[in-house]
C-alpha cells in the first residue's frame, strides 16, 4: 500500500526561498496525538494541584471554624461564670449592706435572655467562607474585648467590696458579741441574774439589776468582748475590783467583782476581743465568784444578752 505523503511548503514575503518539506500521514497524526496528550497531561496536573490545594484550604479552615467555636462557647462559660460572681458579690454586698453600682456596658447581653448557641453546618460553609474566614475571627476579638471589660468591671466591684467589707468589719470589731468568760470547748455560760428586775440576794425586796451576774469558778479568766482602750481600773464598794473598757463613739462595758486584773492591762491600754484582761472573783457584794457584766450604748446601760451571740 502506498504511503500518503504530505509537502507543506513555506513561503516568505522577505525575498527568501521558498521551503519545503514532506511529512507521512502517519508521522503527521503521531505528532499530533502527542501535542495533545502534552496539553492534557498538563492540564490534567494543573486542576490536581489546584484542587489539592482547595480540599487543604477546606480543612485548615474547618479546623479554624472548629477551634473558633470551642473558645466562643469557653467565652460563653466564663461569662456564665462570671455572672455567677457578680451575684455572689452582690449577695455580700446585701449582707454588708453596701450599697454599691456594678459598672455596666451599654452592649452588655441582657441577663435573662439567653447564651447563643449553633455554629455552621457543613452545608453551610461556601468557598467565600473558606476563603477569608476575617469575620468569625473579628467577632471572636469583640467577645474577647467585651468579656476583659466584664473581668475588669468585676475586678472593680470586688475592690471595692473588700473595702466596705474591711471598714465594716473593723466597725464590728468594736462592737460587744461574746461571752465575757472564758469558757471551755464545748462549755456554755450559765446567768445566775439576769438585767433587769429581780429580788435582791440579801434583802429579798425588788430591785432593778443593771447588768448580768456569770457565775464562774474563782481565776477563770474574763476576755474583752470587743476591740477598745480601758478607761478606768478601780474598786467599788458594791462591785468591787472592776474595769470599764470603751468600744468606740457609742458602746462601754463593764466588768466587775474580779479577782484581779490581768498583766500588763492598765489605764489607755488598748486591747482585742479576746485578749484577757482579768480574772473571775467575788470582791464587793457578792455572794460568791461571778462576773458581772455590764454593756452600756451612749452611757445608758442595756441588756447584757442581747450582745452575746450563739
Amino acid at each position: 500500500m502506498k504511503k500518503e505523503i504530505y509537502t507543506f511548503m513555506i513561503m516568505s514575503y522577505a525575498g527568501k526561498p521558498t521551503r519545503t518539506f514532506s511529512i507521512s500521514r502517519f508521522s503527521l497524526i503521531a505528532i499530533l496525538v502527542s501535542i495533545m496528550l502534552i496539553f492534557t497531561s498538563s492540564a490534567t496536573l494543573a486542576t490536581i494541584k489546584i484542587w489539592g490545594s482547595y480540599k487543604k484550604q477546606v480543612r485548615e479552615t474547618r479546623n479554624v471554624l472548629e477551634k473558633y467555636e470551642t473558645l466562643r462557647n469557653d467565652f460563653k462559660r466564663l461569662q456564665v461564670e462570671l455572672l455567677g460572681i457578680k451575684e455572689s458579690c452582690q449577695g455580700f454586698k446585701n449582707v454588708l449592706g453596701v450599697e454599691m453600682e456594678l459598672n455596666t456596658d451599654k452592649n452588655k447581653v441582657s441577663e435573662s435572655e439567653p447564651l447563643g448557641k449553633g455554629g455552621p453546618d457543613e452545608s453551610d460553609i461556601t468557598l467565600d467562607d473558606l476563603i477569608a474566614p476575617d469575620g468569625i475571627t473579628a467577632e471572636l476579638k469583640q467577645d474577647m474585648n467585651f468579656t476583659m471589660r466584664e473581668a475588669l468591671s468585676l475586678r472593680s466591684d470586688i475592690d471595692g467590696l473588700l473595702r466596705s467589707a474591711n471598714s465594716k468589719l473593723a466597725k464590728l470589731s468594736t462592737i460587744p458579741s461574746i461571752c465575757p468568760v472564758w469558757l471551755g470547748i464545748g462549755d456554755d455560760y450559765v446567768i445566775s441574774s439576769y438585767f433587769g428586775m429581780r429580788a435582791s440576794p440579801f434583802t429579798g425586796l425588788p430591785e432593778f439589776h443593771q447588768g448580768m451576774d456569770i457565775p464562774a469558778p474563782l481565776g477563770t479568766p474574763v476576755i474583752a468582748t470587743a476591740d477598745g482602750t480601758v478607761i478606768a481600773i478601780g474598786q467599788g464598794g458594791n462591785i468591787g475590783n472592776y474595769i470599764i473598757i470603751r468600744h468606740n463613739d457609742e458602746y462601754t462595758t463593764v466588768y466587775g467583782h474580779l479577782y484581779s486584773t490581768a498583766n500588763g492591762i492598765y489605764a489607755g491600754k488598748k486591747v482585742k476581743r479576746y485578749d484577757i484582761i482579768g480574772y473571775v472573783g467575788s470582791t464587793g457584794r457578792s455572794t460568791g465568784n461571778h462576773l458581772h457584766y455590764e454593756v452600756r450604748k451612749s452611757g445608758q446601760r442595756i441588756n447584757p444578752s442581747d450582745f452575746i451571740l450563739p
